[in-house]
């Protein structure tokens, strides 16, 4: 899989955000640098809350209403992705008609009941993205890590998610700098 585009619309201090690249140039590692406050966090954060799905969210214990950015309605993370046709599978049913890069993403939006909840949305989309990028097939890996990367001092609960989440458990140490990655070193072993 590779990321091809994203936008990020009225997510925490990003306003409006577009990057886009061509697939023969997508392969491999991309820099993201700028000044400390610049949104390079709430960017890759995005990334990764769109990758991770609106099922698997709810294990970041996040309040959406953070998310939000101060004033707006609703913000959005749309993704664009290109898979790779022999490890990149989909369900059977949409094999032929999955569009080279699908369109996918999350939406949040504040709630009827109240102005200061927030709800965390799929953005419609032509193909569910249950179908391929978080489907729960072969393929489709993607990862992140936050600044800190500790081996031990896990705690018990967030070591489950390795197994129960494991879509989630791969980006959680960008979401909270606690996480140890000590499922890695039994991978190791």
């Amino acid at each position: 899989m590779l990321i091809q585009e994203v936008k990020i619309e009225s997510v925490r201090s990003i306003n409006t955000c577009h990057w886009s690249i061509p697939r023969d140039k997508a392969k491999g590692w991309h820099v993201v640098i700028g000044d400390n406050g610049s949104g390079k966090t709430t960017f890759l954060r995005s990334i990764a809350l769109a990758l991770i799905g609106k099922l698997d969210a709810g294990g970041l214990r996040q309040s959406w209403s953070d998310w939000l950015t101060r004033g707006a309605k609703e913000g959005k993370i749309a993704l664009r992705v290109s898979r790779n046709r022999h490890t990149d599978l989909v369900a059977a049913s949409d094999s032929n008609s999955l569009g080279d890069p699908p369109q996918f993403g999350l939406k949040f939006a504040r709630t009827e009941r109240s102005e200061s909840q927030v709800g965390l949305e799929q953005l419609a989309s032509d193909i569910d993205p249950h179908r391929h990028v978080w489907y729960g097939g072969q393929g489709w890996f993607c990862a992140s890590y936050g600044p800190f990367r500790r081996f031990a001092g896990n705690d018990p609960h967030d070591e489950k998610l390795y197994h129960s989440m494991p879509r989630l458990a791969r980006h959680l140490s960008l979401f909270d700098e606690r996480i140890a990655l000590t499922e890695s070193l039994e991978w190791l072993k």
